[in-house]
């Protein structure tokens, strides 16, 4: 009986060690196996993010197109691109307007709407007043060519609230207010551009004029940074 009880004891204890050793490699393929996982993560949300500027392009390239070609102004008032695109049809009430790499807020359709992306402030590169951007004709506005004429991206704004906050538009200057967001994976920004595609551009091609146009003098990393070129 005494035998039978020890051996009792030992065929416990033995398995409370292969449970601890299946513990042990399970715990390290979780921690092999997370990084990699995180970043099939945020390749999602970038391929999410890419997609809402895709749908974004064509709600304004319709806009466009029956508006002889003049797009929304970025801003009158607190009267928004986005309230303008809803308002007359051309789009929905909708997380298209959020990327989900940047927070959880939820967009609504009103005077104080976040926003995810920000529209070019003026592709003639003009120091025009935000609040008194005219609408302009797209067309007549080409820079460089369609293909490298970006007309939203991902953006943020930085100033006396003293952190960074989603922003309606993107300056190509050096000023602190509505800057670009390279946000994504290895400091990428997202932007869509006149030809009708979406691309993700490095921070590092941000003031290349044959990638970007306008090509950008500052811009925020991924961590927040801002960056001068």
């Amino acid at each position: 009986m005494k035998n039978l009880l020890i051996l009792k004891h030992r065929r416990s204890l033995f398995t409370l060690i292969e449970m601890l050793v299946v513990v042990s490699i399970i715990g390290i393929l979780a921690s092999l196996l997370m990084p990699a996982m995180q970043e099939a993560l945020n390749q999602s949300r970038q391929t999410s993010c890419l997609n809402n500027l895709r749908q974004l392009g064509i709600s304004t390239t319709q806009y466009i197109n029956d508006n002889s070609g003049f797009f929304p102004a970025a801003r009158v008032g607190t009267y928004y691109w986005s309230n303008h695109l809803i308002d007359k049809g051309y789009a929905v009430e909708s997380q298209m307007f959020m990327c989900p790499s940047f927070g959880t807020r939820v967009y609504k359709n009103n005077s104080t709407a976040s926003y995810s992306y920000g529209m070019c402030r003026d592709l003639s590169r003009t120091k025009l007043s935000e609040a008194s951007m005219p609408s302009q004709n797209l067309f007549k506005r080409y820079g460089k060519g369609p293909s490298t004429t970006w007309f939203f991206g991902d953006s943020v704004g930085y100033g006396w609230w003293t952190k960074l906050n989603q922003c309606y538009m993107i300056s190509w200057n050096t000023g602190t207010y509505f800057n670009s967001h390279f946000r994504h994976g290895l400091n990428n920004g997202n932007f869509w551009f006149l030809d009708g595609h979406a691309n993700s551009i490095n921070l590092y091609d941000a003031d290349n004029k044959n990638v970007l146009f306008p090509y950008f003098l500052r811009a925020y990393d991924i961590e927040g940074n801002a960056v001068t070129f």
